[in-house]
């Protein structure tokens, strides 16, 4: 009887080989077709399709590899938000264990908390200051809550500001990424130590700009000229006047080659 059950157990286990054989050559045949129709579609699509599904994907990594570096950066501002955080938490805690249980020499009370330490170094600036720690004490810290005040208010006053001011140049260049103009070296350099609005300063950038791409334009066909055989170069009475800040990149483009041609 042990034989016979052997035996019918080998069986069964070639009937199972057999079956997951049938199984992938079934999955095999079934995923070279699909790569048969997919290839197939492939080869009917036109250049201009083919041309379109490449743009979708290229424009599909594009916004991946965004997503990857804002999530990049989220980290790394957080990392440093919560290393600055440990630091001082680290360096309060420090301090509040060398003063806990040491007596304040201005008031002879015992240091419990942060608000006692608080207390202690303002009276300790005071004496610094030439200054009665205790009689002039209250005056000190109302002059220290109106500067603290001062100090907020100021700060909400420039945030409100900026805010205003990103605002307004997002409405007037919608089609500008600020975000990309505020890292370009180029233009924060330019803009650095200027008491200006965004726009104004935008204006000026690209004022300067112009005016060295068209600079750079007009030498470079009076270079050409100068190069060329016939004498004189360039006549300023015959050439008319072209504005090259106001061109296409297309169209800047054909000019340059024109004057590379000597036209």
């Amino acid at each position: 009887m042990e034989k016979e059950e052997v035996i019918t157990g080998e069986k069964e286990l070639d009937v199972a080989d057999l079956t997951e054989v049938e199984d992938e050559s079934t999955e095999q045949v079934t995923e070279k077709e699909q790569h048969e129709e997919l290839d197939t579609t492939s080869s009917n699509l036109t250049e201009g399709q083919k041309k379109q599904i490449d743009e979708k994907q290229d424009e599909k990594q594009q916004n991946e590899n965004s997503k990857f570096a804002e999530v990049r950066r989220k980290a790394e501002e957080e990392g440093r938000l919560k290393s600055k955080t440990a630091y001082e938490k680290g360096l309060k805690e420090g301090r509040l264990n060398a003063l806990k249980g040491k007596i304040n020499p201005y008031t002879n009370t015992v240091i419990e908390d942060e608000n006692d330490i608080e207390i202690y170094e303002n009276m300790y600036a005071l004496s610094q200051d030439g200054k009665d720690p205790i009689t002039d004490y209250p005056s000190y810290i109302a002059e220290k809550q109106r500067e603290k005040e001062q100090q907020q208010t100021a700060k909400r006053e420039a945030e409100e500001k900026a805010q205003k001011d990103v605002d307004e140049f997002i409405s007037k260049y919608p089609n500008v990424d600020l975000t990309s103009l505020l890292k370009d070296e180029i233009f924060t350099d330019y803009i650095d130590g200027k008491n200006k609005s965004l726009c104004e300063l935008y204006e000026s950038y690209k004022k300067m700009e112009n005016q060295f791409r068209n600079k750079g334009v007009e030498t470079a066909k009076q270079t050409i000229a100068n190069s060329l055989s016939s004498p004189g170069g360039l006549s300023s009475d015959n050439d008319t006047h072209i504005d090259y800040s106001k061109m296409s990149r297309e169209e800047f483009l054909k000019e340059v080659e024109k004057v590379k041609s000597g036209i």
